[in-house]
């Protein structure tokens, strides 16, 4: 599911630029982004993906459990929060992820629209970065199924590591000035993040009682 998710994200944002980008008859695409034609086709498009997922989730059947009487939802929430705050390691493992989150993946998404403008090539050129970004994600994923998980000394020196890597590439790209530089380093972004994603859930769904899986993955 994860890798049919950033294949799609490999696809779309390449067709989507190319798709606004040969309609902006050459003109800043800030001062014509209301008026573009291949932006409101690019939204059309966007809009019956959004149908035809509906659609296909209207087909998926999911088998219903019988649950004990004294088991309502609020208990089943509250159970699940027990167990995921009496896991220090996963309490560490969520206010880790919420650092990086808040200073590397939220920057990220606001700075690739101003990285794209200094190449000066429109909504193409932000297209082809973000495709760069997922094609690096599925890499990092199909590695990570192809060989055995990389390791320095233990998990939590392995994701120090990984972030710092992450950190160097993110001081390089912000000095890089052709496209296919800042394409290639938020490739092996997209690399290292992924596979470090895959790592941590793996970790997770090894640890936690499957029981409680479901509700601990929707805290984390």
């Amino acid at each position: 599911l994860m890798s049919a998710t950033q294949i799609a994200a490999i696809l779309g944002p390449i067709l989507a630029g190319i798709l606004i980008g040969t309609q902006d008859s050459g003109k800043a695409l800030q001062q014509t982004i209301q008026d573009s034609a291949g932006l409101n086709a690019a939204k059309h498009i966007n809009a019956g993906a959004y149908v035809c997922a509906m659609l296909a989730l209207s087909r998926v059947q999911i088998q219903s459990q019988i649950l004990n009487k004294q088991n309502t939802a609020i208990t089943a929430i509250i159970e699940g929060l027990r167990y995921y705050w009496g896991d220090k390691n996963l309490r560490l493992a969520t206010a880790y992820g919420v650092c990086i989150a808040f200073f590397i993946v939220g920057p990220l998404q606001i700075t690739l629209p101003v990285l794209a403008a200094k190449f000066n090539q429109g909504a193409s050129a932000y297209g082809f970065l973000v495709s760069a970004f997922s094609l690096g994600g599925v890499l990092g994923m199909t590695v990570f199924g192809l060989f055995p998980p990389f390791r320095v000394k233990n998990l939590g020196t392995t994701i120090l590591v990984i972030d710092a890597c992450i950190g160097l590439l993110y001081l390089i790209l912000g000095s890089t000035h052709t496209i296919w530089g800042a394409s290639t380093l938020l490739a092996a972004v997209g690399f290292l993040g992924s596979y470090l994603q895959l790592m941590l859930l793996n970790w997770i769904q090894a640890r936690v009682a499957p029981f409680f899986l479901g509700r601990v993955m929707s805290i984390l």
